[in-house]
């Protein structure tokens, strides 16, 4: 690189300006130019000097990051899934003799989640309720209102052994959603929660309701779906994700 005025042996003042004359050109970064910095290092300002961010000894995960009020980005570990929604379990029935289904998952606890969010879609072999359990919850108590062909009827029960979300025909085509929570009472107890929401076909039929368990433990592994009677079609679809809250 050549450089404007000064004897052989004088560097004058330079920026490597590769649009200035005779100012060293531009530097090349690719496997050229060195510098006295470990490997998987960065390099940042501090508004006077070059500064020398070290990367992560053994790369797990990290994310770069400039946190509040900081005066240097860092390597920092990313949150685990806090504010969106995170995969816990899928399945998908591969038969028409299915009538249980149960997503299983690394335990949670609930009062970390805002919410779980279960969904549901396919065809069913014979007239049955479709029904939801959750963790080792007990007495569940539910309330749903339901449209067949436009005619609107209520269902309402406690001290049952799971949430009765719906009744539908045989042959009937089915969509659903339920957020599923943990609930606290006021005398302390733990329980559970569930607002669902679930349209079916052949004939038309649409519901709405919720309910709760009067007690479960916040730590689960399961959430079950299945039916009063008959089976569920093969391709059956079944999600769910869970909601994580804030840290």
């Amino acid at each position: 690189m050549g450089f404007s005025g000064g004897g052989s042996n004088i560097l004058k003042p330079h920026k490597h300006n590769s649009l200035t004359l005779q100012d060293g050109g531009n530097l090349d970064f690719k496997n050229d130019t060195q510098s006295d910095m470990s490997a998987k290092s960065m390099t940042y300002s501090n508004g006077s000097h070059l500064q020398e961010l070290a990367g992560p000894a053994v790369p797990g995960g990290e994310v770069l990051t400039f946190a509040t009020a900081a005066t240097a980005p860092a390597w920092v570990i990313p949150g685990t899934n806090q504010d969106r929604l995170e995969q816990l379990a899928s399945f998908t029935t591969v038969n028409a003799t299915t009538d249980t289904v149960t997503l299983t998952f690394t335990q949670i606890d609930l009062d970390d989640y805002a919410a779980l969010y279960l969904t549901f879609s396919g065809v069913l072999v014979g007239a049955c309720d479709i029904e939801v359990t959750m963790g080792n919850g007990s007495s569940y108590r539910y309330g749903y209102d339901q449209s067949d062909t436009g005619t609107w009827s209520n269902v309402n029960t406690t001290g049952q052994t799971e949430w009765k979300l719906t009744d539908l025909s045989a042959g009937a085509w089915f969509v659903g959603q339920c957020w599923l929570s943990g609930w606290t009472s006021n005398e302390g107890g733990d329980g559970y929660a569930a607002q669902w929401q679930i349209t079916g076909a052949n004939p038309s039929s649409n519901t709405l309701g919720g309910g709760f368990a009067d007690s479960g433990a916040s730590a689960i592994t399961s959430v079950t779906v299945q039916t009063s009677a008959s089976y569920f079609q093969q391709y059956c679809k079944f999600n769910l994700m869970g909601l994580r809250r804030s840290a």
